[in-house]
């Protein structure tokens, strides 16, 4: 990893932090003023509507909004629902179109058809007047996707080293394999947030290989040589200008992995940001010393890391080349930059690599068919007393399941 791959890497482990310090603030102030007894009311807003582009006819249209209605019943009949104390429970469903194909003369007709549900409990808090109050961001709640395999990487942090788009050859993203914690209703939780309802027996992740990880990286720092190498021009004779032609992009980073980082850890939020900004001021200050340097590659640091990623998986053996690839962050020093993170290809040493199973979804059955439904609570961050945590647990384990599956085809 280059150093700026490498504050990406240290930005992302701690991504989500930021928000926490934020709602545990909140939750502090509602959990003394909350109203824990006081009933709420079930609110509900679905769009039944199937966007055109999807092409259905009006019957598989008709009868995929029915069954975001039949969803809303189940859910609702939860006894955490009957009545809601201490919240008020919202649920809005839709369909969606994914960005690809909401544009103009697009079309989804091979698309097996996808929605999206929020179910938000915003609970009561003290209002300035002292009366009871709710709404805005004293919220919990769970995301609820309906055909989205994507959702199976919701909502944790399952990027690796913090690059979003380190991506396969056909474009599916390299993230880390998600952790089976617990059975809800029969059905797999995954690191205490995922939910995961389908009656399809194919694997929705498969394993990225060594070869196929070390190839996205490769092309991932490439892709970065090649626009440093655009973007400098005459500068690139001068690392210290090069450098400071990226410190908003840094910066912008940091401050994303921040705000998320806080949410997760606030104390180790504000030590990233502050050896952040220690190692930006400190490489500046080393980069301005040897400013002007007749160097004749500058971009040296970026060729040398491709080049070793490269002797690494030459190296490789080629049943080594096939096996799954398991990342462990590497260290802090300097030659710690020029190494991929694979970690030997043995189980329960880092953490295993995946994407998404292209073939997950049946694509012979009808396209109003629902075949996945991903759950994601986010109540990650708060403390296990706090109301709006207490109840989306509630929601979670009093909600049917198993009735829930049955709307799966």
């Amino acid at each position: 990893m280059s150093t700026h791959e490498k504050l990406v890497a240290g930005t992302t482990t701690l991504v989500g932090t930021a928000v926490l310090w934020l709602l545990l603030t909140a939750s502090v102030f509602a959990q003394s003023g909350s109203f824990e007894n006081k009933p709420g009311t079930w609110g509900q807003e679905i769009q039944p509507q199937v966007y055109s582009q999807y092409a259905l006819t009006a019957a598989e249209a008709k009868a995929f909004g029915q069954r975001m209605e039949a969803l809303a019943g189940v859910v609702r009949e939860a006894s955490v629902f009957n009545p809601p104390l201490g919240f008020q429970p919202r649920f809005r469903a839709r369909t969606w179109l994914p960005d690809e194909c909401s544009r103009p003369a697009a079309t989804c007709r091979e698309r097996v058809v996808p929605a999206q549900i929020g179910l938000t409990i915003y609970y009561f808090f003290k209002g300035q007047n002292g009366e009871a109050a709710w709404g805005g961001e004293n919220s919990t709640g769970a995301g609820i996707w309906v055909n989205d395999p994507r959702a199976t990487f919701h909502g944790t942090n399952y990027d690796v080293f913090g690059a979003p788009y380190l991506l396969l050859n056909d474009g599916r993203h390299v993230c880390f394999e998600p952790q089976k914690t617990a059975e809800i209703g029969g059905f797999p939780l995954y690191d205490d947030a995922l939910l995961i309802i389908t009656k399809n027996a194919r694997p929705y992740w498969v394993p990225v290989t060594r070869k196929q990880y070390l190839d996205a990286l490769i092309r991932f720092h490439e892709a970065e040589l090649a626009r440093d190498t655009e973007r400098l021009g005459k500068r690139a004779a001068d690392p210290y200008q090069a450098w400071l032609s990226k410190a908003d992009e840094r910066r912008k980073v940091r401050e994303q992995a921040y705000e998320r980082l806080k949410k997760i850890d606030p104390g180790k939020a504000e030590e990233f940001l502050r050896k952040g900004e220690q190692m930006e001021s400190e490489m500046a200050a080393n980069l301005k010393k040897s400013a002007g340097s007749a160097d004749p590659d500058p971009l040296r640091f970026q060729h040398d890391i491709v080049s070793a990623l490269r002797k690494e998986l030459e190296a490789m053996k080629p049943a080594e080349q096939d096996s799954q690839a398991w990342y462990r962050r590497p260290g802090d020093k300097q030659e710690d930059l020029y190494r991929s993170g694979l970690a030997p290809a043995v189980t329960g040493q880092g953490k295993a690599l995946v994407a998404l199973n292209p073939d997950f979804l049946d694509r012979t059955r009808s396209r109003a068919d629902w075949q996945l439904i991903t759950v994601h609570f986010s109540w990650r961050g708060y403390s296990p007393e706090f109301i709006g945590a207490r109840r989306l647990r509630e929601a979670c384990h009093t909600i049917d399941w198993r009735r829930v599956a049955s709307l799966l085809d």
